[in-house]
């Protein structure tokens, strides 16, 4: 697929018109009555985001084919130098890391391309196309190249190594899962026993491999071309850069996602979204429906809920800083980026930010949107997945380009509106699409 079709295919405002999943067969199809039923697209007539002409900025699927590091290239100069400077390098391995960007930089211009107020960063036409990383002999532009990522990832950092050494917990806090199910059931209008489905809603935080089985099979949705014969090396690469983030593979989902660099190996396609999570959403909903089962319909809406926070839909790869070489598959997660981001998102789930008078917090955001007429789980997680994707770049893209500190106190006022604003038009499709599955599943 080209870049400039591949930028028509998910345009913002397109998709957010669209909201596709017509005619895609459940993957279980059983209800209560044992009664198959097709997935069939969820009504947005009257549905109004707090922010709908929220502009974003994302980068084309160019850009991610040569690089699992878009933002050594797609970043201003300006923030590349800044990064550089919070960084621990010094000396020749400071200046021979910083010349080796800039460099690369020359030989992989971008250009920014408007799509209906959007902005898509993607090669420009004169850029090279082969994957940015040395040649297998050039052992200093090697170490040169994996400096400059550190740089990045904040691992070089001297203020952020200490701080980033542990493991990386689920993007959602547990608690947070139960607190979004009990504001959802609140909110709805249904008749049913809240409690178990409450406490059940932060479960698939600790699944492990029995939930990756029910939900793998990654193999079957990329296209390795020239990779064919490392399929399942190349498979298991991927998802274990997913789960950097991601406490398994099923919780995530990129419907937007088209290329995916491997370095030196070149790079693979993505034809179809990468994640399982509308697979997940769906099987948990209709076991619960057919058993009349509370426990595995908080499963349900927990998939549903990461389907709404951008970072589990966009950008897992570039997160976990996930690199092939040729020595092996390396990753170098941007942890800083991610604790941050996290800070803000729990700061304005219940506390009105002070942005303008008209802002609220996330909790009331949720509360105050309209409810779906009907529902069909795979169809909400897709359609939620649909809409926060498009704010997975602009939150990464933003965050980069403009701070360099896990400390978000620290961070730019206008930093932390865009990110407001991104994750309200998400949490508001949260609410509508939560309640409209609460209210199909008590009918």
């Amino acid at each position: 697929m080209s870049d400039n079709s591949r930028i028509d295919s998910i345009s913002r405002r397109s998709a957010l018109k669209r909201m596709s999943a017509v005619g895609l067969g459940l993957a279980v199809g059983v209800t209560g009555t044992g009664v198959a039923q097709p997935d069939k697209e969820i009504p947005y007539d009257d549905f109004e985001r707090p922010y709908p002409d929220k502009t974003t900025t994302r980068f084309g699927s160019s850009l991610r084919g040569v690089t699992a590091h878009p933002e050594m290239l797609a970043l201003s100069k300006k923030a590349v130098k800044r990064h550089f400077k919070a960084s621990d390098l010094s000396g020749k391995e400071y200046g021979q890391a910083l010349q080796y960007v800039l460099e690369a930089r020359k030989d992989y211009p971008v250009e920014h391309v408007s799509d209906g107020g959007d902005t898509v960063i993607r090669l420009a036409p004169e850029a090279k196309t082969e994957p940015l990383y040395p040649a297998k002999n050039d052992t200093e532009a090697q170490r040169h190249h994996r400096n400059a990522v550190q740089v990045f990832a904040g691992g070089a950092s001297g203020k952020h190594s200490a701080e980033t050494s542990g493991e990386v917990s689920p993007q959602w806090d547990q608690n947070h899962h139960k607190d979004i199910t009990e504001v959802l059931l609140d909110s709805a209008d249904a008749n049913l026993y809240d409690y178990p489905i409450i406490q059940a809603s932060d479960d698939p935080d600790e699944f492990g491999e029995e939930a990756r089985g029910e939900v793998n099979d990654i193999c079957d949705q990329i296209d390795l071309g020239a990779l064919d014969g490392y399929k399942d090396k190349a498979c298991d690469i991927v998802a274990s850069a997913l789960d950097v983030f991601h406490t398994n593979y099923a919780q995530y989902y990129d419907p937007s996602i088209a290329s995916i660099s491997f370095g030196p190996l070149g790079s693979i396609d993505v034809p179809a979204g990468l994640g399982k999570a509308p697979e997940a959403t769906n099987t948990f909903y209709y076991a619960a429906a057919s058993a009349d089962d509370s426990e595995k319909f908080g499963w349900s809406l927990h998939y549903l809920q990461d389907m709404s926070q951008p970072l589990h839909t966009g950008m897992g790869i570039e997160q976990a800083g996930f690199e092939m070489t040729w020595t092996g598959p390396e990753k170098n997660p941007k942890r800083w980026l991610h604790y941050g981001f996290e800070d803000l998102l729990r700061d304005f789930w219940n506390s009105d930010p002070s942005f303008s008078s008209e802002t609220k917090s996330m909790e009331q955001i949720m509360r105050d949107s309209d409810t779906a007429d009907y529902v069909y789980p795979k169809s909400a997680a897709e359609n939620m997945a649909e809409t926060s994707t498009q704010y997975a770049s602009d939150i990464y893209y933003e965050i980069l380009e403009n701070e360099d500190e896990r400390d978000y106190g620290t961070w730019d006022w206008s930093t932390k509106y865009n990110v407001y604003k991104d994750l309200a038009n998400c949490y508001s499709e949260l609410g509508y699409l939560g309640r409209g599955m609460i209210e199909k599943f008590d009918s």
